[in-house]
């Protein structure tokens, strides 16, 4: 009894802003659907559906070819090198910063040269991974600390440091290092 009243009150916590409607309307669709219990997720997702909205993958997807087109045409305006464009009058125009899930989604694919120089067969596969790592940003960008942490430089040099100090491995020289190894 205390598992389903604990699921009941999860329920209430994830839907507590939704109307009513919508909650009765994504259960009564459930009903139909499937003979299973509902994920939260499940009920989540018809609920959208129930506001008229897409769902949270499509939306992904939709953002992510968004920001493809945007990118192309980027290209097309400022080109690979991003080089300002000079006036009549000597006015300098600069290319407008991309922002940050952009910029590592085309990091991702081999930057903006990568992309003016792809191969017609090859553009469906660099499409594929630049809608992959812009989805992928968000949590790359929250991990990054952790990263930066896990694999720093001076944790890098650290260990080679201490490969280089070891002289012997079990009593034995390590290879290479002996008189008889040196040529």
């Amino acid at each position: 009894m205390e598992v389903q009243s604990e699921l009941a009150a999860e329920f209430v916590r994830v839907f507590d802003s939704e109307p009513p409607e919508a909650i009765q309307w994504a259960f009564r669709e459930w009903r139909l659907q499937s003979s299973f219990f509902p994920a939260i997720a499940d009920i989540a997702k018809l609920i959208s559906q129930w506001h008229g909205g897409v769902d949270q993958q499509d939306q992904k997807k939709i953002e992510a070819n968004a920001a493809w087109n945007y990118v192309n045409e980027y290209l097309g305006e400022w080109g690979a090198d991003r080089l300002p464009v000079y006036s009549g009058g000597g006015q300098k125009t600069s290319p407008p910063p991309l922002d940050a899930r952009t910029e590592y989604a085309l990091r991702r694919i081999g930057g903006l040269r990568a992309l003016n120089h792809v191969d017609l067969e090859k553009m469906p596969f660099m499409y594929r991974d630049f809608c992959e790592a812009y989805s992928l940003a968000p949590m790359a960008e929250s991990m990054a600390p952790l990263l930066a942490q896990q694999f720093s430089e001076q944790k890098l040099l650290g260990e080679i440091k201490q490969l280089a100090k070891a002289k012997t491995i079990q009593g034995e020289k390590l290879p290479g290092k002996s008189p008889k190894n040196a040529r």
